[in-house]
């Protein structure tokens, strides 16, 4: 990670760090039952020619609409309004990143002009489809804590309106100071600027263990989270306040998700059913 990632992070330190990790986990309270209208709903194994799927993230080009997918071994997809797909670039034809990825892609959005934000665990890449580039954006591991801490986030989303990235990660020590390295000590969600990747804002999450599969920006500007088939919401005012929203009837496994603030519609990848559903956004 290169010292131009060095963060500015106002809630974190590595004291606060050590005392989550102290902490137990906390339960995720029950939730009410949710059953939206579904609008629309994409065979992904039919629509990309996929057998084997890995679709991880869908996202929306807050200028032009289009929506798109990303499988983590097949590559980019555009989504048309048929249903049906066309591969924008495949993953092996992706430029070569100035800094290796350590893991596959976990997630990606949509920045217009050609252009993505995508992450792998402990970094975020810019995708310049244009200049066929792809380059270190934003590190959501600070490299104080390089040698001991490691980050995961399936959570990425783009606040078009404030020019901000948001990422949820998982903090995990892998030290193992803190307990086996495959359990986190930590759940957080980070702001960055879209200019430049630079780290703005963090908040500390409650429930150590919270990992959204996939994240988008409500309507209102609130976070909506997505862990298994729960929908959450997170509110950035003062410390930031996670909310329970329900229970997705009928989903699976939220493996991404994005809002169409156009057609004010939430697209939810299931990856346990293999499709993409797209919801109403009246809860």
């Amino acid at each position: 990670m290169s010292s131009r990632h060095l963060p500015l992070i106002p809630k974190l330190s590595l004291l606060s760090v050590g005392i989550l990790g102290l902490l137990s986990a906390c339960a995720s309270p029950d939730l009410p039952p949710l059953n939206p209208p579904t609008n629309n709903s994409i065979d992904l194994s039919a629509a990309l020619g996929v057998t084997e799927l890995a679709v991880i993230g869908v996202t929306v080009d807050a200028t032009t609409g289009q929506r798109y997918v990303l499988d983590a071994n097949a590559g980019i997809f555009e989504i048309l309004d048929d249903g049906t797909a066309d591969l924008v670039r495949s993953n092996q034809g992706f430029p070569i990143p100035d800094v290796a990825p350590v893991s596959a892609w976990t997630d990606f959005v949509a920045l217009g002009d050609d252009q993505f934000a995508v992450t792998a665990r402990n970094d975020g890449y810019l995708l310049d489809l244009d200049d066929d580039l792809m380059t270190e954006y934003f590190c959501y591991v600070p490299d104080m804590m390089e040698q001991e801490f490691e980050q995961l986030t399936h959570g990425l989303t783009l606040d078009h309106q404030a020019g901000l990235l948001y990422a949820q990660p998982a903090t995990y020590d892998m030290s193992g100071m803190s307990g086996p390295v495959d359990e986190p000590i930590a759940a957080s969600i980070g702001a960055y600027s879209l200019d430049g990747g630079q780290p703005v804002a963090w908040f500390d999450i409650p429930d150590i263990e919270f990992l959204a599969g996939g994240m988008a920006v409500d309507l209102d500007g609130s976070l909506l989270l997505g862990r298994g088939n729960e929908l959450h919401r997170f509110v950035l005012e003062g410390e930031g306040r996670l909310e329970g929203i329900g229970v997705l009837e009928g989903i699976g496994r939220i493996d991404g998700m994005a809002v169409d603030s156009e057609a004010e519609e939430l697209l939810l990848v299931d990856g346990e059913q293999g499709k993409l559903i797209t919801l109403s956004l009246e809860f």
